[in-house]
């Protein structure tokens, strides 16, 4: 989650706190994440172009080859929205997610499983189920987001990202608190 107010300014009150907990709390999440205590890592950009405005990319290589970096500098404590390239229809090649799922499984860095994308152009989780299997087998761990902006949104489609972890084989989540993270079984 990120701390906004219901106009989308960053708020660091505790009153913004609050909000997001109080929906959490009554949507039967007993912990959540916020992104300023944690570091994410993600690629919306590619020089001067963005990944999910527009039109998106027209190759994915760039992308991948992105995120591979970002997973190998050993700044991030997870990576997001790891397939974010897809949300415009590019479905990039299987031998695409074998390059960034070795970087990944390498640095030991977490993936975030999103339900973002379900309220995007592509209506999918992130990542989707063949790169999550793919993730899973070579033992990088997860955590779950719905990449809430808004009070609103937090753990919207939560149990449809507990079902695609549970599908792709997980039975634990990452959870980060002051690090080291450590791992939890699913809910």
């Amino acid at each position: 989650m990120h701390l906004r107010d219901e106009d989308e300014r960053l708020s660091f009150t505790v009153e913004a706190v609050e909000r997001f907990v109080e929906t959490a709390a009554a949507r039967g999440i007993d912990e959540i994440g916020f992104t300023e205590d944690f570091l994410l890592g993600s690629v919306h950009r590619l020089g001067e172009q963005a990944v999910d405005a527009g039109e998106g990319l027209s190759d994915a290589a760039p992308y991948f080859a992105a995120l591979a970096a970002a997973a190998e500098n050993g700044h991030f404590d997870v990576l997001s929205h790891l397939d974010l390239v897809k949300i415009f229809g590019l479905r990039p090649d299987p031998e695409l997610h074998d390059g960034i799922v070795d970087a990944i499984a390498a640095s030991g860095v977490a993936v975030e499983v999103s339900t973002a994308g379900l309220r995007k152009p592509v209506g999918e989780i992130y990542p989707g189920p063949e790169l999550l299997a793919r993730l899973r087998e070579c033992g990088v761990p997860i955590t779950l987001a719905s990449d809430a902006h808004l009070p609103s949104l937090v753990g919207e489609d939560f149990g449809l990202a507990l079902e695609a972890a549970r599908e792709a084989g997980y039975g634990t989540v990452t959870v980060i608190e002051s690090r080291p993270a450590y791992q939890e079984p699913l809910g």
